[in-house]
């Protein structure tokens, strides 16, 4: 999937996810069935080849979602990421906010989340080159990013106020300070 873009879109009780992005759902519906368990997929590094999927030059603008069980999901692979993506402004209630692995050059720009979920409002696992941009979320939440991840870099935070949570930044699983760009 490349060179897309998708506007103007009202949702409203998403089962799943609102915005998805996931290389790993292979052929399968990506919200599982009632009772149905689904194992985390297996983390392995491939070669690239022709048969290795791509999602890259999305642009998304003016999105509504009232009601989904996570606003944004983001999960590329590590030798193919998610890439070139600008999401901007939307307005997204969700029981949670923003999940992302393996993305590269990832844009949220005037995105108001209003979550159930505020430990953490935002998750980026080993992503680079990721703009937050006038991100907007509920007050007095817990935690608003969670990065985590050796590979994690170049994450920039603007424009958005990080004092309406108890902790603005948070850094896990080989992730450090550096991982924010001043």
């Amino acid at each position: 999937m490349e060179n897309i873009m998708i506007e103007n879109i009202f949702m409203k009780d998403i089962a799943g996810e609102a915005i998805l992005f996931d290389m790993y759902y292979a052929a399968m519906d990506p919200v599982p069935l009632s009772g149905e368990k689904r194992e985390p997929p297996k983390v392995e590094f491939v070669p690239v080849s022709d048969a290795t999927p791509q999602f890259r030059n999305i642009f998304i603008t003016n999105v509504v979602c009232n009601g989904a069980e996570k606003a944004i999901f983001v999960r590329g692979l590590p030798e193919m990421n998610v890439k070139n993506v600008l999401l901007k402004d939307m307005v997204l209630q969700a029981k949670e906010g923003l999940d992302m692995t393996e993305g590269t050059n990832i844009t949220l720009q005037n995105i108001l989340l209003v979550t159930k979920e505020t430990n953490p409002v935002l998750n980026i696992h080993n992503s680079k080159d990721i703009t937050l941009n006038e991100i907007r979320y509920n007050d007095h939440s817990e935690l608003l990013l969670n990065v985590s991840g050796g590979k994690s870099s170049g994450i920039s935070l603007h424009g958005t106020d990080v004092g309406k949570a108890r902790k603005a930044v948070e850094f896990s699983y080989g992730a450090t300070e550096a991982s924010l760009k001043k």
